[in-house]
């Protein structure tokens, strides 16, 4: 993966990683009651927090949107890491492949077809 200089945490940045964590918090207040001992609840839960927004921006330094974020759950903390790393790595290059067909980005039909300019080549 390419590395690119990390993302800049903005308050608005934040509200917007809060919000979303506000879809996966009921889950994970499900799952913790299912398998932890109470006083363990409120540590699970900041730990699954943590590892939400962590995801939340690791996918924002790849460059994901915020739509492409939300539609593939790549944010979300039930989610063991090697499924998280392989949906990311799926964006990544599904968003790698369509990039070519924005405007200010010059490749053939082929070229972006094939993948080409991105590590991939069939």
């Amino acid at each position: 993966m390419v590395t690119m200089t990390p993302l800049k945490v903005t308050p608005r940045l934040e509200e917007r990683i809060n919000a979303r964590w506000l879809v996966w918090h009921p889950w994970m207040i499900i799952i913790a009651r299912k398998r932890l001992p109470f006083v363990a609840i409120e540590t699970s839960l900041h730990a699954a927090r943590t590892q939400h927004r962590q995801r939340y921006l690791d996918a924002m330094n790849q460059r994901l949107t915020e739509v492409i974020i939300r539609r593939r759950s790549l944010d979300d903390p039930r989610l063991h890491q090697d499924e998280y790393r392989i949906k990311l790595e799926e964006a990544i290059r599904r968003c790698s492949l369509h990039r070519g067909k924005r405007k200010g980005i010059r490749r053939s039909h082929k070229e972006i077809l094939r993948g080409v300019g991105n590590g991939h080549s069939s």
